[in-house]
């Protein structure tokens, strides 16, 4: 009995000692989850913004390279078709040189944006193809493949088209860096009927991104409720994003139509935390 006894405490004291680790250690580890998780929403914001952001200045380059003449264009960057305005296919080149350009809102770029098109793209089927020589926006590098397509008009009788990020990978002067692949489609929801006029265009963009963060942990990020883009606006003005990690799902609120770079992150324990885009120093 005496055996028994001594048996049962050191059972009891050994089953205490593991219940206080539990409860020691749990909240260390959620904290540091959520802490992850913080970070891998921020980089999510970071790797889109930047990659966006080349598309309204190739818009812009790609519009300025087929008039017939641009004699009020800045000097930076340079561009140059490979064949004559008209021709297709025919492929761009936009040089910000490698001192770089600065451009809207005080970025500089530099580098060299090579642009593929297939055909013009107010045509169903036509491509646009993006690579990047040495490019940089603010020290930052970025790197991939950006394919846009017409799909022509979708059932609602809108203009849509599809958006795909192959090996993109973002790199930070802090040696740190971010990879994904993306899938996306763009329904043009106001302008389509005034093709000369960039300024109109609305955006709703739906799909996914899968990628590796800054802490070379893995995401996955899909469009909840459709991102609302306006060419007026240098950022996502509305809509939600789901992010998938070890650490769990967050969600990624830009808002109700406002333009500006605040978006609000909802983490897995339901705390939220603002996050201001393009901050990445």
């Amino acid at each position: 009995m005496k055996k028994f006894f001594v048996f049962l405490m050191i059972a009891l004291a050994m089953l205490l000692t593991f219940s206080s680790c539990e409860k020691d250690d749990s909240p260390q580890d959620t904290a540091t989850e959520q802490i992850a998780m913080e970070n891998t929403g921020k980089d999510f914001t970071t790797a889109q913004e930047l990659m966006k952001s080349t598309d309204d200045e190739v818009e812009e380059q790609v519009a300025l390279a087929m008039m017939p003449s641009t004699p009020n264009s800045p000097p930076c960057p340079t561009r140059s078709l490979e064949f004559p305005q008209g021709t297709f296919p025919n492929t761009l080149t936009i040089d910000f040189g490698m001192e770089g350009c600065e451009g809207p809102h005080g970025h500089i770029r530099k580098g060299k944006i090579i642009v593929y098109m297939s055909a013009p793209m107010y045509e169903e089927g036509a491509s646009r193809t993006l690579t990047f020589e040495d490019f940089s926006v603010d020290e930052v590098q970025i790197e991939g493949t950006k394919t846009l397509v017409n799909l022509g008009y979708n059932d609602e009788g809108f203009l849509s088209f599809s958006r795909t990020v192959e090996g993109a990978l973002i790199s930070f002067p802090d040696e740190t860096n971010i990879s994904y692949d993306s899938e996306h489609t763009l329904v043009q929801i106001a302008g389509a009927d005034t093709p000369a006029n960039l300024h109109d265009n609305i955006f709703a963009i739906t799909g996914s991104t899968s990628g590796i963060n800054r802490m070379d942990m893995a995401f996955t990020a899909t469009v909840v409720d459709p991102l609302i883009k306006k060419r007026t606006c240098r950022w996502i003005v509305a809509g939600t994003s789901e992010i998938e990690s070890d650490n769990g799902t967050a969600t990624l609120n830009y808002g109700n139509g406002n333009c500006n770079r605040i978006a609000q992150l909802t983490l897995p324990n339901g705390n939220t935390l603002v996050v201001h885009v393009r901050r990445w120093w």
